[in-house]
């Protein structure tokens, strides 16, 4: 279940007191909660998800989704999810509270989370290595993910190679648990590991990881440790 978010949404006209705030343009895929009801239903819950993304996207926790946004309909995946795309634009209210990254991109909302404002996604603050003070494995960093309720969220997952790859910034600096320069933005908690693994696995027996020294991806034996771990992230 994804945490309640009390977001306003007003469809039909602009709030005066709004008018002279910052127009954002949102082009987002909506999903359904994944339990297959009706369409009518299913639907609603897309567009919700949608809506809800393009606010959180901003970094505000009050905006208006302006007349003329667009919905495509894509209907029902193959993995029974039903899917909706919708484009338009917001207007935006009261900015997100937390402390922002230097150059704005990144918010720590203070609760554990960081929420990355170009790409939507929110990671953890803390990877495993600097919560748990140890690497992690594949399937350990599987189970620890799985196990997160970190900022009140239960839907936590493991990234894709490319997720990872999105908050790798060669400008950045970070310090890994043994002091060595990483490059991520420093909003994310030190003294973590020196790669994360992903989602993706190779073959029977092995898993792809991003080392946040290049910024390369490579695959290891899901049962190797060394010096890295996982960094949960959510949509």
């Amino acid at each position: 279940m994804k945490k309640i978010l009390s977001y306003v949404f007003v469809l039909l006209f602009v709030m005066p007191s709004l008018c002279k705030a910052e127009s954002i343009d949102v082009l987002i895929k909506g999903m359904d909660d994944g339990v297959k009801t009706n369409k009518q239903q299913d639907y609603k819950e897309a567009v919700t998800d949608a809506k809800l993304q393009a606010i959180e996207r901003a970094g505000v926790t009050e905006a208006i989704l302006l007349p003329g946004f667009q919905v495509l309909d894509m209907g029902y995946q193959t993995d029974g999810s039903y899917q909706i795309v919708l484009s338009g634009k917001i207007q935006t209210g009261k900015r997100k509270s937390g402390r922002r990254s230097s150059d704005g991109r990144y918010i720590d909302d203070e609760d554990g989370t960081v929420t990355d404002t170009k790409t939507g996604l929110m990671w953890t603050k803390k990877d495993s290595y600097a919560d748990l003070g140890k690497c992690l494995d594949w399937n350990k960093s599987r189970s620890y993910v799985s196990s997160l309720t970190t900022g009140g969220y239960n839907d936590w997952r493991m990234p894709t190679v490319e997720e990872l790859k999105s908050i790798y910034e060669k400008s950045k600096n970070n310090k890994t648990y043994s002091g060595d320069t990483i490059h991520s933005d420093p909003i994310f908690a030190s003294g973590g590991g020196h790669y994360y693994w992903s989602s993706e696995t190779k073959g029977s027996s092995r898993a792809r990881e991003v080392f946040f020294h290049y910024g390369s991806a490579g695959d290891s034996n899901r049962d190797d440790c060394s010096n890295g771990g996982v960094r949960a992230v959510r949509r």
